[in-house]
């Protein structure tokens, strides 16, 4: 019988459900010595494959086939990082497996350096918690080829020209814009004037823009607050809604789906596509939450359709 050794990264063990590989044991190591678990795959002539599972954080990709290892550092100022394939027309640079602000400035980093000095072939770059997701075109490069580019890169600082921004947002949390204040007040031991304090008590950082055109993940919240997802997720979500989850908070910014817990409401806009950009946060900002009661609310939620109100903030170092 034919032996395959598959070496992966995984977060979750069903990410190989979908070909029907069980995994039965899941262990960490080197490549030279892999360990595993015996499995079971049906190839296309019937015959049963023997594969073995290795989950390693050290070995990583570093072209355009499936091959992994790591970028090592050159110097203290080098974070370690991982090259990932993303389809034939993009790649993906990892600087961690954790929501972390330092992990965090090392993308925005990365970003800015990019966005300043495209290599060859870049289209977008796309930053996230942990990652930097490059576009390319591959008639006029390669993963292989961006990938060198890029490691020229990482480690500055020089791009970040652009200055910050710590947002002052308006937020009701009585009853009617809060369907679930209370109930996370009682799940965390709290009262919701508790909930209220330590939500709007600290300035949270931008993580990312993702899930619907101007949504941010912003962290991070007082551990106390720290709530699963909604086993019950809604179908609609209204504009403006303020929610939490896990050690995140965001705002949703256009009327959506949602799995979080709304404790608030915000009556400004997020998100405008006639704006420049069209985005109100952007990766990197502060947000903090200043409690207003629903007859200020209704009032700057009026000023805000007009045009007429704008958000206050303060320039701040990246």
């Amino acid at each position: 019988m034919q032996q395959f050794i598959v070496v992966a990264d995984l977060i979750d063990a069903e990410a190989f459900a979908h070909i029907g590989v069980k995994i039965d044991h899941i262990s960490h190591g080197l490549a030279p010595t892999i360990s595993g678990f015996p499995g079971r795959l049906a190839s296309s002539d019937g015959a049963s494959l023997q594969i073995h599972i290795n989950i390693s954080t050290i070995i990583r990709y570093s072209g355009p086939c499936n091959r992994r290892r790591a970028l090592e550092p050159t110097g203290s100022a080098k974070p370690l990082v991982t090259f990932l394939p993303a389809g034939d027309t993009g790649l993906v640079v990892e600087f961690g497996d954790a929501i972390d602000p330092t992990i965090n400035e090392q993308v925005m980093d990365l970003d800015a350096a990019i966005r300043a000095e495209p290599p060859e072939g870049v289209v977008e770059t796309v930053p996230t918690f942990r990652s930097v997701l490059i576009h390319f075109d591959p008639l006029r490069t390669s993963a292989e080829s961006l990938s060198e580019s890029v490691r020229a890169l990482i480690g500055s600082r020089s791009a970040r020209t652009m200055k910050s921004r710590h947002w002052k947002v308006p937020v009701c949390y009585e009853a009617e814009h809060a369907p679930d204040l209370h109930d996370v007040a009682e799940r965390s031991g709290l009262t919701p004037d508790d909930v209220v304090a330590m939500h709007s008590g600290r300035a949270y950082r931008v993580y990312m823009i993702g899930f619907v055109p101007g949504y941010p993940y912003m962290g991070d919240l007082d551990e106390r607050l720290v709530l699963p997802r909604r086993e019950d997720p809604r179908t609609r979500v209204p504009v403006g809604a303020v929610a939490i989850a896990t050690s995140l908070t965001a705002i949703y910014p256009v009327e959506s789906p949602g799995g979080w817990h709304l404790i608030g409401a915000t009556p400004i806009r997020l998100f405008d596509p006639g704006d420049t950009p069209p985005a109100l946060f952007s990766p990197g900002d502060k947000v903090s939450f200043q409690p207003v009661d629903s007859r200020r609310f209704e009032r700057i939620r009026d000023e805000a359709a007009k045009g007429i109100y704008t958000p206050e903030y303060q320039e701040i170092a990246s």
